[in-house]
């Protein structure tokens, strides 16, 4: 096995047609057998818009497929050698429905590359790993209601308070409610590369949406971790 903290570890032999989904300024460098088709939720405007740290529209990966990461109707079930995301799950309000879209829009045997930034180690470090618990009613709740409305809202408040570091409470409430209105993509969610392993543990063991561990990327020093999963042949 290759240096634990070499995303190229991850990336090795993949080979035939996939996806990367919020590639932004920072694609993955896979093997020349693999056919990328970039797939984003905000146009090269939107991110230039949202995100300082895209600088200009040249150095932001322009996407062939504007969709969001949970919902990709235009790929049909098992179409896909492999799927990537990186820096991505976090950002995402209920991410086991992107993983279950992942999931299904993989052949058998096909690949998903996940990186992740460790909480402990970027502007989260004041949060928790946000436990499974939490994620399964997030994936319980049902877009549209008032119940999801208010649970959102409550990953924004938690944001103003531990990352924008607002102790007082109209401040924090009034973070929240524009960073909401403006629908701006927080880490709505922090992960550890156990709290990670531990998702994927429950969702294989209780539930249709089973991924293998193939292998696994450490990389403190660069604030991430990585998964390598399969999608089992059975």
């Amino acid at each position: 096995m290759s240096d634990p903290r070499d995303r190229s570890s991850l990336l090795r032999g993949l080979a035939g047609k996939g996806i990367e989904i919020g590639a932004f300024h920072s694609p993955l460098a896979v093997p020349a057998e693999a056919e990328v088709t970039y797939v984003d939720r905000f146009s090269t405007d939107d991110a230039a818009r949202l995100f300082q740290e895209a600088g200009s529209h040249d150095s932001v990966v322009r996407p062939s497929v504007l969709a969001p990461a949970d919902h990709l109707p235009m790929f049909a079930d098992g179409s896909l050698d492999f799927v990537l995301a990186s820096h991505l799950l976090e950002h995402l309000p209920n991410p086991i429905r992107a993983l279950a879209e992942w999931h299904r829009i993989l052949r058998r045997g096909g690949t998903l590359v996940i990186l992740l930034p460790d909480c402990r180690y970027t502007f989260d470090w004041r949060r928790s790993p946000t436990t499974l618990r939490h994620l399964l009613d997030d994936y319980e709740i049902a877009d549209g209601s008032e119940v999801r409305l208010l649970r959102d809202r409550d990953h924004y408040l938690d944001f103003a308070r531990h990352v924008n570091c607002l102790t007082d409470p109209g401040q924090a409430r009034l973070m929240a409610d524009i960073l909401m209105a403006d629908d701006y993509p927080i880490h709505f969610h922090c992960f550890t590369a156990e709290s990670f392993r531990s998702l994927t543990e429950h969702l294989r063991l209780a539930s249709a949406i089973r991924f293998e561990v193939q292998e696994t990327l450490s990389a403190p020093c660069h604030f991430e971790f990585g998964f390598r999963l399969t999608k089992p042949h059975g």
